[in-house]
């Protein structure tokens, strides 16, 4: 299949299958796919942020799909209604990794970088928003002291944040303030 969104990239930043469907995000577009009748329809729906640094996190939360875009989750319902604005996250963050966890959604989010040249954050840090998923807002928000998120594992019953910075380490999600684990040995 050739995809040729109304807008943005044709690139596909994530793919994942949910109900009857495969659902597939580019940069402005969420594409869907009905393997039934082998259909696709790269424009099924409209990302309101829709910037290509984002890659559109995916993950489904009590039978709902979840979708990050820049800093507002889109979501798509279990009879396939979408929704640009599921939820807003503070300005100045942007979505990189979703995950349930008790029934919840978390959102992993980075601070915006200073210019479009440059490798710099605004914020020193990133963080982790939980949300019920029903609610108007998210709930809490926890600060995780390093760039990016990457994503998130479950150990031993303890939930634990794969995080960036100049180092790689390892975070245990706690409110408010994530406890670094580990630290990535490098060379």
């Amino acid at each position: 299949h050739t995809r040729v969104p109304a807008a943005g990239s044709k690139d596909v930043y994530n793919v994942i299958a949910f109900g009857a469907y495969i659902y597939y995000a580019m940069e402005k577009r969420l594409g869907r796919l009905d393997p039934a009748t082998n259909t696709f329809n790269d424009n099924w729906a409209t990302f309101t942020n829709g910037v290509s640094s984002i890659y559109h996190p995916m993950r489904i939360v009590n039978d709902t799909l979840y979708i990050g875009d820049d800093d507002l989750v889109a979501q798509v319902d279990s009879s396939g209604v979408f929704t640009a604005n599921a939820l807003d996250i503070e300005p100045g963050f942007s979505v990189t990794a979703l995950y349930e966890w008790n029934n919840q959604l978390l959102v992993a989010a980075a601070s915006e970088l200073v210019s479009s040249t440059s490798t710099g954050r605004k914020a020193s840090y990133s963080k982790v928003y939980r949300w019920n998923t029903w609610s108007v807002s998210w709930d809490t928000a926890t600060i995780v002291p390093e760039d990016i998120i990457h994503g998130f594992i479950v150990s031993g019953g303890g939930l634990y944040m794969l995080t960036q910075a100049d180092k790689i380490k390892f975070y245990r999600y706690n409110e408010p303030y994530a406890d670094m684990v580990m630290e990535m040995p490098i060379g």
